[in-house]
């Protein structure tokens, strides 16, 4: 089940319990001529780990991460042979993995990646593209960020509380690894930048500001502005739009 934050008359926030559903399947990450990498809207094929920007994003057993994380995780140059490049027999090899892939992904359609956390945000993810309550580009940018939290053995919710306690002083920042606070500061700007993306493009100018106002003056707006944009990136938001959390909004202000 999966819970529907809303702003209620009196400033509390009220809740309702929605179902959820099924699941995403990966995609082939490799090609005879080297290794594919999506750069901004397209795909690519790279013969070296030195040609993708860190920016760009690499599918790594399944999972989309930038490259940048890639790199930091020791990940970026496996996927290359150790010459730079893909020699015949490692070319071979790569042909034997897409067999593989192939039965893979069969499976996974079935199983899923086995991460219990990313399939299930895949899984809303999914339908809300199906549904149409979301566009295809800001599902992917959720699912890039949910990918970077489950390489790195964090749960989501754990990595929320450790955004959450950042901010307000809870989580003592020296006790949090660099490139944790590096991962979690780029995965919070990405899901921002998809959110704000995704509300204009919704509500339009006026609709994107009075949320924007409301969540400014409003603590109760704020919190559940916050727990929708955390409930969208992670697959929970089940058919609910940014025109039903403005209409949430504009009774709480009106009420």
């Amino acid at each position: 089940m999966v819970e529907r934050v809303t702003v209620a008359h009196g400033g509390d926030m009220e809740s309702q319990d929605m179902p959820s559903s099924k699941s995403r399947s990966s995609s082939d990450n490799y090609q005879d001529s080297g290794v594919t990498i999506r750069s901004g809207l397209f795909n690519k094929n790279i013969s070296s780990a030195d040609q993708a920007g860190d920016d760009d994003l690499i599918a790594i057993d399944g999972m989309e991460i930038k490259v940048k994380q890639a790199r930091e995780m020791g990940l970026l140059n496996k996927q290359f042979a150790e010459d730079g490049g893909l020699s015949a027999g490692n070319a071979a090899q790569a042909a034997h993995q897409r067999s593989d892939q192939q039965s893979d992904q069969q499976q996974s359609e079935q199983t899923g990646t086995g991460n219990t956390e990313y399939d299930t945000a895949m899984a809303g993810l999914n339908d809300a593209i199906e549904e149409g309550s979301m566009e295809y580009g800001e599902a992917q940018a959720y699912d890039t960020s949910i990918a970077q939290i489950a390489m790195s053995g964090l749960s989501v919710e754990h990595a929320v509380e450790t955004l959450d306690g950042l901010a307000s002083g809870d989580v003592d920042a020296t006790a949090v690894p660099s490139e944790t606070k590096q991962m979690l500061n780029d995965i919070q700007g990405n899901v921002q930048k998809a959110a704000t993306q995704s509300a204009q493009a919704e509500l339009g100018r006026e609709g994107f500001d009075v949320i924007q106002r409301a969540a400014s003056v409003s603590p109760e707006v704020n919190a559940a502005l916050r727990s929708y944009a955390i409930m969208r990136a992670t697959g929970k938001a089940d058919g609910i739009t940014w025109s039903d959390f403005l209409g949430d909004v504009q009774a709480h202000l009106n009420g």
